[in-house]
């Protein structure tokens, strides 16, 4: 077969050459296209983030309604976030976002240089996301429009526009080593700091000295950070665990998916990514069993992404994205990745959806239990059900319209 057009990706990294047809570039990376390309293994992981969301938020009410069992006692710490250090399922959520942003925002700027658009303009696109999801989160997360009091100026919402965009500049002036070498200097320097910068010793008349831990909740670097420079609502009252000093790490993630995304992601015009995928599960196995074995010397706490909280996070991911690698061709056969896809398609309206569960739900559905005389556990059953049936219709109704390209997805 004889190809009539190569498309070309200029990349610091060296050329990277992509011999297509000229139908087929037409198709993918037409810049008149109003449709926008969507990557099938990509989509299912950001998915399969929104489903472990909607169980950590759902599951753990029903869990104790319908049983007080050890087991089930268990399960449930598992679907809700670690007191302080430990790493839970609830822990792992909002990092992995983190994680796919980095892909999406790589792999966007890849599709518009092979479209041709000019620096300016991908620029312009990565500095409007990064605005539009940050002014988002102030709505959603910062209580902009309930006017009860200060609002929270920093959450995940600005971390995942922070991570986006840094992800997307390196990979547009960059490579992926660049990617790679920058994440993981954010992170050994984020891990240096607390020990670099322990809190002040406090006395007391009777006792002395009092030993206070670098990773005490009220009195690491990030906390000091925070209590010092970060105006606004926090999370912890005095500190945020999606602060300043903790947005280091998250952009890291950010620039680990980006790298991730380069190397490791087949994608229309490259059927065979650089990396194998079992390099990448060996890396990943090696990351997991890496954060666990050096959490003695180094806590994992995920509410400072400490480095082996990073390291377990970033391997959970990667092990994600060699079991979701063929999910393009497995789309059209399994309803089960056919419907993780779509979630993943309607990820940003999800993620709102979910945010203003976990805020209104606390008083709202109690509310409506009483007036219908309803268990708390029945209405959130029923609450969840009808979101997954109005998202099955939507996409129904998009398909129908031939439209279903055109979900919003969260980058």
């Amino acid at each position: 077969m004889e190809h009539s057009a190569v498309e070309v990706v200029e990349l610091k990294s060296g050329p990277i050459t992509e011999v297509v047809t000229s139908a087929e570039a037409s198709r993918v990376f037409n810049a008149s296209s109003p449709q926008v390309l969507r990557i099938a293994s990509v989509d299912c992981l950001r998915g399969g983030l929104v489903l472990v969301a909607a169980v950590v938020l759902l599951l753990p009410s029903a869990i104790r309604e319908w049983s007080d069992s050890p087991a089930a006692e268990g399960l449930v710490a598992m679907l809700q976030p670690s007191l302080w250090e430990g790493i839970t399922i609830y822990s792992l959520v909002n990092p992995g976002f983190l994680f796919v942003t980095g892909i999406s925002a790589a792999l966007s700027v890849v599709r518009r240089r092979q479209q041709h658009q000019a620096v300016s303009q991908i620029l312009a696109h990565l500095a409007v996301r990064s605005i539009w999801l940050f002014l988002l989160g102030l709505a959603v997360e910062g209580s902009l429009f309930s006017f009860r009091g200060p609002i929270r100026i920093w959450g995940s919402f600005q971390q995942i526009a922070m991570g986006g965009f840094i992800a997307g500049v390196i990979t547009l002036i960059g490579s992926w080593r660049i990617s790679l070498l920058t994440a993981v200097s954010i992170v050994v320097i984020h891990g240096l700091s607390f020990d670099l910068f322990p809190p002040p010793q406090m006395t007391d008349n009777e006792r002395g000295v009092i030993p206070i831990s670098v990773y005490s909740a009220e009195h690491n670097f990030a906390a000091r950070v925070d209590q010092a420079y970060l105006p606004g609502e926090k999370y912890f009252k005095t500190w945020d665990p999606q602060g300043l000093w903790t947005t280091l790490p998250a952009v890291a993630l950010s620039l680990f998916g980006a790298a991730t995304a380069l190397v490791a992601i087949r994608y229309p015009g490259r059927e065979q990514p650089p990396v194998s995928r079992g390099m990448v599960a060996a890396m990943a196995l090696l990351l997991i069993n890496a954060g666990f074995l050096l959490s003695d010397s180094q806590p994992a706490i995920a509410w400072l992404l400490t480095p082996t909280f990073a390291a377990v996070e970033l391997g959970t991911m990667l092990l994600a994205v060699v079991v979701l690698a063929d999910a393009d061709r497995l789309e059209q056969r399994w309803r089960g990745i056919n419907f993780t896809c779509q979630l993943g398609r309607n990820c940003l309206g999800l993620m709102v959806a979910l945010h203003l569960v976990s805020q209104f739900g606390v008083w709202l559905v109690p509310w409506i239990g009483q007036q219908v005389g309803m268990r708390v556990v029945y209405v959130e059953t029923i609450v969840a059900i009808a979101g997954l049936l109005v998202l099955c219709w939507w996409n129904l109704l998009m398909v129908y319209l031939k439209r279903d390209r055109h979900q919003v997805a969260i980058v």
